[in-house]
């Protein structure tokens, strides 16, 4: 199982030395990343370095549950008020159109959350500091730990379960 462990830096050029620091200590090139301040990302980090998660699918997944009951439900209603057959259909038909609404819906919010490292670490973004960000496996991350740290990197407060296994 990989973790996710943030180290900040002072600098891009101690980000990269960082980021190689890792390569070199069998952390993939897949499991790099790197925050930093909107002005040096835009001119300085390319796009397959950034880390840009966002609330979308996990706000995709509560709309499409949270849409189905709900439509569901106005089935029963319309059903009720309009003198309806209660069918199969007809619930059906709630529960996939509330489903298509609550996903959309849930999605255009939820793509305008930033990602819980911003918000987690925002002071040192705004400093003009470069987080790099890693997914491996404990022992990985220990056998570079040192090195990182020796190049300038700091290990912030933030050791989490990743997504990347």
């Amino acid at each position: 199982m990989k973790v996710r462990h943030v180290y900040s830096t002072p600098s891009l050029e101690v980000a990269r030395t960082v980021m190689r620091i890792a390569r070199d200590g069998g952390i993939a090139d897949r499991d790099l990343q790197l925050v930093a301040r909107g002005d040096i990302e835009e001119a300085r980090i390319p796009d397959r370095r950034k880390e840009a998660d966002t609330d979308l699918k996990p706000a995709a997944i509560r709309g499409a549950l949270i849409g189905a009951v709900v439509g569901v439900l106005a089935a029963v209603v319309a059903s009720t008020l309009m003198t309806f057959p209660l069918t199969v259909n007809l619930l059906l038909g709630g529960a996939v159109g509330g489903i298509l609404l609550g996903t959309l819906g849930a999605m255009l919010s939820g793509s305008s959350v930033p990602d819980p490292l911003r918000r987690h670490f925002h002071s040192e973004i705004e400093a003009g500091k470069v987080l790099v960000v890693i997914d491996a496996t404990t022992e990985q991350l220990a056998a570079v730990d040192g090195g990182m740290r020796s190049a300038g990197a700091t290990l912030l407060p933030y050791d989490g379960l990743t997504a990347a296994t």
